[in-house]
Parts: structure tokens; C-alpha cells; sequence
């Protein structure tokens, strides 16, 4: 390594612990799948996403594109005029590594790799892949992070030194699905509030992916635990019985003072639209009092969110929970014909 001054690299590692509170419904994947997986973009809810998690913990790699493990017989790769020029790495966002390469030119992708790898203070490691210089953490994990900053070796090794391609990051090994757990935690451990997510199943054995959910985004971990939150659910339909998308709905938080955990609950308001599904849902503080509406229509209700633990989801026009309603949820009484085989 030389002591060669590096150019500055911007930082996207938040070094900040986001968690994810993941809920799913058994129906949806017991007897298809038996993971989850989580995806993260750090630019809008469109994309583009990368994998957080895979078949394994893996480390971060550059190029990130570039799949499979370091080959048992080391390949040497091509060759090229790199002899006195300089690469720069950065790990994790805080450690910096500045590679000189020497030899004879020109100097085979192999014997590059190898310095690389002599003088990656353990932290990283260099192999020949289909003929592409590969390089990639000793850690791995979601929480590790490989940058090519610069230097005039990069372009020569086939390394970008621009977003995304300059940039790698590692992986956890998929969640697995477990009978009669509806919840799970997920930490990114360079998470943002301004990240979005979006998660599937996932069949080990058949390779089979379900369809992506909706983005959302998480909290840091100073919140409260999970188990004092609840999952508040709407779901509407049309006239038809169509699921209605787009449909806004309004929480709104009374200030109560009612202390969690230490902290106090100064009450707000949350908003969010239903999705194709006719679907929209809240994570609440269990035991606050809410009033839900549905801005277009009539419907404006008080809500006590139910503090039993027993009680993974409700519905927030659900009866059973409203107190001193503004109106109430209908529910007609219509006798349906008995099911009968043919």
C-alpha cells in the first residue's frame, strides 16, 4: 500500500440502523415459499433496487455484477500496461487502501489481483473471474460496503469509479419463513428514513420468487420495541365490489400524553393511499386513541387501537374498535346459499 493521497469520495453510508417491521400474511406463502427477501433503493420508490439479502451471507463485491465464487484454479485474466499506476479503494466508508502496482508490463489481471490482495490489510480480496478483475470485503454481510474511489489502474481493470457500478454491497442470508409468526424485524444497517423497500417470497428448492410488494420505508431503532406497535389495516371496495386504488386515508393521532416506553406520544396525523389491492395499512401505538377518515366520502370514525398482544392486525373500520363513532360500519346481514360440492 502507498501512502498516496486519495481524492475525496462521497459518503452514502448512513452508518445509521434502520429497522424494517415486516409483516406477512401465512396464506401467502405457506406451502410456496419458505424466505423472505428484502430489497432497497436509496433513490425513489421506482428504483432501481438491490438485494439485501441472498442465498447466503456474501460480501460486498466489485463489480457487484459479476456472480459466483473465486474459481479453485486461479485464472490470469488479460493483460495490460499497468506498472506505477495506483487504485483506490475505500472500505466501509471510513478505511482507505491505495494499491501501486509494480512489475514488468503488461502485467496479467491474475498477478494484479494478487497485490491487491498482499496488501488488502485483510480487508479485502482480489481473484480473476471470466476474465474480470473481481474484488470484494473479507467481511460479508448487508452492513459492509466496497468503493472504487479512483486511480489510473480502474478504467484499465475494468472498474467503474462513478455510482452505481463503482459502489458494492454485501448481502444477509434470506428471513426465514416460520408457521404462525406473522412478524419479522429486518435491520439495514446504513438504512435512511428516505430509502424505500420492498420485499418477496422466495422457494429455495424451486427458485421461485413471488411478486414484489409495495415500497415502504422503516424507522431507526430508537423507536419503540415492535411489540408495542400494532398493524392497523383498511381495505375498500366499490360498488361492484371492485377494490378501489388510490383511495386516500387520514390518521390522525389525539395528543394524549400517554407514555411508551419512556417516550411520550405527541400525538400527528399519517397518510397513505390504498394500492391496487384496495389495500392501505398503519403501524399505531397500541392503546392510543386515532380518528380515520376517508377524504371523498362520509366516513370519519374514532378508533381505540386494541393493546392485545394477541392482536397482530386489525381493521381500522372494524366495529369491535370504535368508540363514540362519528358513523358507523355497516353490516348487512345477507344469507348466502350453502356451499355444495358437485
Amino acid at each position: 500500500m502507498s501512502g498516496a493521497a486519495a481524492p475525496a469520495a462521497p459518503s452514502v453510508a448512513t452508518a445509521q440502523a434502520l429497522q424494517l417491521d415486516i409483516f406477512v400474511d401465512a396464506a401467502a406463502w405457506e406451502g410456496l415459499f419458505d424466505s423472505l427477501e428484502v430489497w432497497r433503493s436509496r433513490i425513489t420508490d421506482g428504483g432501481p433496487y438491490e438485494p439485501l439479502t441472498g442465498d447466503g451471507w456474501a460480501a460486498a463485491r466489485v463489480p457487484a455484477g459479476v456472480i459466483g465464487a473465486a474459481p479453485v484454479v486461479p485464472e490470469t485474466g488479460p493483460s495490460v500496461v499497468l506498472s506505477g499506476k495506483t487504485l483506490f479503494l475505500l472500505v466501509d466508508e471510513k478505511t482507505q487502501l491505495s494499491v501501486v502496482f509494480t512489475g514488468l508490463d503488461p502485467i496479467i489481471f491474475g498477478s494484479a489481483a494478487a497485490q491487491i490482495t498482499a496488501g488488502g490489510l485483510s480487508l479485502v480480496r482480489a481473484f480473476v473471474l471470466s476474465n474480470n478483475l473481481v474484488i470484494e470485503t473479507v467481511q460479508p454481510g448487508s452492513g459492509t460496503i466496497l468503493r472504487v474511489v479512483g486511480g489510473d489502474a480502474a478504467p484499465l481493470l475494468g472498474l467503474m469509479t462513478t455510482e452505481p457500478g463503482s459502489l458494492g454491497f454485501g448481502r444477509d442470508a434470506r428471513i426465514p419463513l416460520v408457521r404462525g409468526i406473522g412478524n419479522y424485524l429486518f435491520t439495514d444497517l446504513n438504512g435512511d428514513k428516505r430509502f424505500f423497500y420492498k420485499t418477496r417470497f422466495f422457494n429455495t428448492l424451486t427458485r421461485v420468487a413471488s411478486d414484489f410488494s409495495l415500497p415502504f420505508t422503516g424507522n431507526f431503532l430508537t423507536s419503540v420495541s415492535p411489540q408495542r406497535l400494532v398493524r392497523a389495516v383498511v381495505d375498500v371496495v366499490d360498488q361492484n365490489g371492485n377494490a378501489v386504488s388510490g383511495q386516500k386515508v387520514l390518521v390522525y393521532n389525539l395528543f394524549s400524553a400517554m407514555q411508551v416506553e419512556g417516550r411520550t406520544n405527541v400525538g400527528g396525523s399519517l397518510e397513505a393511499s390504498t394500492n391496487k389491492d384496495g389495500h392501505a395499512e398503519f403501524l399505531l401505538l397500541r392503546g392510543s386513541r386515532v380518528t380515520v377518515s376517508l377524504p371523498g366520502t362520509n366516513l370519519v370514525r374514532d378508533v381505540v387501537v386494541p393493546v392485545d398482544q394477541t392482536i397482530q392486525t386489525f381493521n381500522l373500520l372494524d366495529a369491535a374498535y370504535g368508540k363514540d363513532d362519528l358513523f358507523n360500519v355497516q353490516r348487512p346481514d345477507i344469507a348466502f346459499a350453502a356451499r355444495r360440492s358437485l
